[in-house]
């Protein structure tokens, strides 16, 4: 094995070494989600005020989230009927109805509860279908030194991304195949 060889081993050893530790003490980063206020509209609906979650409501959904979902977006609102004129006497107490967007692989589903009450009906207009996960990619590649071609294949796990590349050797008599790892971000 001449000393190329061994540096290049060397390298590749401490690059899948970093990769992994990177991994391991770095968690995927989230989005800075800045805080905003309530606002009430003309028309008397109210544009919900947002902030990040409490480490308590993140563990903790109000209602089951089915297996293999992911929730995206929890929305919680109370609402004070408007009073009848048939049953002005009548003081009904305010409602509160919990709502979780949930990820059902590519498609986005909506979960409804209330503490309150039962939840009758709930209808979720799609008017901007989710794009797709699309976590596999292909392609061919070229050595422009070499005057020889490839192709690979690559997959997006978690923070990782994997992949294969098979091509031509220098004498394209042959061909040479390599395993490519990468770090999401």
């Amino acid at each position: 094995m001449s000393r190329a060889e061994m540096l290049l081993g060397t390298l590749v050893v401490v690059l899948l070494a970093v990769l992994t530790l990177g991994w391991a003490l770095w968690p995927a980063p989230r989005p800075a989600l800045p805080a905003s206020t309530a606002v009430r509209q003309a028309d008397g609906s109210l544009v919900a005020a947002q902030r990040a979650p409490t480490a308590a409501e993140v563990a903790k959904a109000p209602h089951a989230i089915p297996r293999g979902l992911r929730e995206e977006r929890r929305i919680s609102a109370t609402i004070r009927p408007k009073p009848v004129a048939s049953a002005a006497d009548a003081d009904c107490p305010p409602t509160t109805v919990d709502l979780s967007l949930v990820r059902d692989g590519d498609m986005r589903r909506v979960i409804v509860s209330s503490p309150d009450g039962e939840v009758t009906t709930a209808t979720d207009l799609v008017f901007a279908p989710s794009p797709p996960a699309r976590p596999w990619a292909a392609g061919l590649s070229y050595d422009p030194v070499a005057r020889t071609g490839g192709a690979w294949l690559e997959r997006d796990v978690a923070r990782l991304r994997v992949g294969i590349e098979v091509s031509q050797t220098e004498d394209r008599a042959g061909l040479n195949g390599r395993f490519r790892v990468g770090w999401v971000f």
